[in-house]
């Protein structure tokens, strides 16, 4: 199963987050390699799309956190200037 998808990775200004079967609301939190969440987003319950937007961010591997419920998924990102 897959929670989620993001594309494109490496990404530059944005990358784009879908979610094939969203039924629950969530939320998602970006950490950087130092373990802060430089970026945080709440998503409705239906929501299957969402652009965002990370050009005020510096290059480097960033890690994001989506929870749904009791569960928690967990993706890199590349982001390159």
């Amino acid at each position: 199963d897959v929670a989620f998808r993001i594309c494109p990775n490496p990404a530059q200004t944005s990358f784009n987050i879908t979610f094939p079967e969203n039924e629950l609301p969530g939320s998602l939190r970006m950490f950087d390699g130092m373990g802060d969440v430089v970026l945080q987003r709440c998503f409705g319950a239906g929501e299957t799309y969402r652009t965002i937007n990370v050009s005020g961010l510096p290059a480097g591997v960033y890690t994001i956190v989506f929870e749904k419920g009791i569960n928690s998924f967990i993706e890199k990102i590349i982001i390159v200037k």
